[in-house]
């Protein structure tokens, strides 16, 4: 199986919303998200057994729904551990999930950090938009293999390595 762990992208400070729930995703966010997901979605090519699931907080869910979008993937699952961090929660889901899916989260720091640590037993720090990309063994327990972290603007190590000119 494998992990794709996504942070979502730059929002709105925590001071300028009544609630933190409710940061919505900056301009200057969509657009970066923008720029690096094609490459994502150019790597999640023809994988028949795709899931994408997310927090429900706000930001992440813009996040999820321009994943979706643009890695035209079919359907957002929300899922509450993504935003309370439950890592036993999150462990249990992935051994519910069959061996072939690549399954995609759209999350939050520290959480997000501390399961790749956790999973992979390596200290992993995402930026707003960034991803890593983890093989998961479930067997005897489940356990992880890092096998790239991708900060904003490294999207295009996914494909030929070459980043898109701007038009």
């Amino acid at each position: 199986m494998e992990l794709i762990l996504i942070r979502h992208g730059k929002a709105e400070p925590r001071d300028a919303v009544a609630s933190d729930e409710g940061r919505r995703l900056l301009p200057k966010g969509v657009e970066k998200l923008r720029e690096d997901l094609p490459y994502l979605r150019g790597y999640l090519k023809d994988r028949p057994d795709l899931l994408l699931w997310s927090s429900d907080i706000t930001r992440a869910k813009e996040t999820a729904d321009l994943v979706s979008e643009i890695c035209q993937i079919e359907k957002v699952y929300p899922q509450e551990f993504l935003a309370t961090g439950e890592y036993k929660e999150m462990v249990k889901r992935l051994k519910k999930t069959p061996e072939e899916t690549t399954v995609v989260m759209v999350g939050h720091e520290p959480d997000l950090s501390f399961w790749a640590e956790k999973l992979c037993r390596k200290t992993i720090v995402f930026k707003k938009g960034g991803a890593a990309i983890i093989e998961i063994k479930k067997e005897p327990e489940i356990k992880g293999q890092l096998i790239q972290v991708l900060k904003p603007g490294d999207f295009h190590r996914l494909t030929n390595g070459k980043k898109k000119k701007k038009a």
